[in-house]
């Protein structure tokens, strides 16, 4: 700090309760609902935006993936900081840690249908 006193560390956030609904037997799947908050769902998005953005642009007609991680030196601390936090609540959730094998982050876009009025993919929330 720039007075010379010790830097105050915010305490991490409480845990928020979070309960998994089975939606399917065969494949197993399962919905966990507001695992995310909305600022962190706007966060990630615009992440994806940005990375993709040249995919993007050519009208969403190809299936597009793109990958962000959490540990790439491009992203803002407070961009990193959202990613690490969803990370640390799917290592709780599942209870398996995460480590240094794990794949980055992978979004998919999948073209809007034919008779999608728009025809474009969406854009990224405001902010």
């Amino acid at each position: 700090v720039a007075d010379g006193s010790e830097e105050v560390v915010a305490p991490p956030p409480s845990p928020r309760e979070a309960e998994w609904k089975l939606i399917s037997e065969r494949p197993p799947l399962y919905l966990c609902e507001d695992f995310i908050t909305p600022g962190e769902c706007d966060a990630i998005l615009r992440l994806v935006h940005s990375a993709a953005s040249h995919g993007l642009s050519q009208g969403g007609q190809a299936k597009l993936r793109v990958d962000i991680d959490a540990e790439d030196r491009h992203l803002a601390p407070e961009e990193a900081a959202v990613l690490r936090s969803v990370e640390r609540r799917v290592a709780a959730l599942t209870g398996v840690p995460m480590h240094g094998g794990e794949m980055p982050w992978a979004v998919h876009f999948t073209p809007p249908a034919a008779d999608d009025e728009s025809g474009t993919v969406p854009g990224p929330p405001p902010g």
